[in-house]
C-alpha cells in the first residue's frame, strides 16, 4: 500500500523518536540495575556483619558466661560436669541460631526486577 506524500516526513521523525524513547529505556533498566545490586550488596553487608557477630558473641559467652554459670550451678546440678554440660547447650543452641540467620541472609533470592538481572539471574535452559 503505498503512503501519501503527508506520512512521509512522519517515517524519520517516527525513527528519531523510538531512538531516544530506546536509550530511554536502556538508561531506566541501567539504573534499575545499579539499584539491585545495591541491594544485594546490603543484603551481603548484613550477613557478613552477623556471622562476625555471632562469631564474636560465641567467643566471648563461652569465655565469660559459661565460667560464672558453671560455678553458680555445680552445687544444684550435682557437679561442674552436669553444670558444664547445662550451660554448653544453652549457649551452643545460641550459636547455632545466629549462624541459621546469617545463612539465611546470604542465601535470601531477591526477585530481578530489571531487564540486565532477570537475564543475567535467569536459569540456564538445556
Amino acid at each position: 500500500m503505498p503512503h501519501s506524500e503527508s506520512q512521509r516526513p512522519l517515517l524519520p521523525q517516527l525513527i528519531k523518536r523510538l531512538a531516544g524513547d530506546g536509550v530511554r529505556v536502556a538508561e531506566g533498566e541501567l539504573s534499575l540495575a545499579l539499584l539491585e545490586l545495591k541491594q544485594i550488596i546490603r543484603s551481603y553487608v548484613v550477613a557478613i556483619t552477623l556471622a562476625a557477630a555471632s562469631i564474636a558473641v560465641a567467643t566471648v559467652a563461652l569465655v565469660i558466661l559459661a565460667q560464672a554459670a558453671v560455678a553458680a550451678m555445680a552445687p544444684y546440678l550435682g557437679g561442674a560436669v552436669y553444670a558444664n554440660l547445662s550451660v554448653s547447650s544453652v549457649l551452643l543452641s545460641i550459636t547455632v541460631g545466629m549462624q541459621f540467620t546469617a545463612k539465611y541472609f546470604f542465601t535470601k533470592k531477591h526477585k530481578p526486577t530489571g531487564l540486565i538481572f532477570r537475564w543475567l539471574l535467569s536459569p540456564v535452559k538445556k
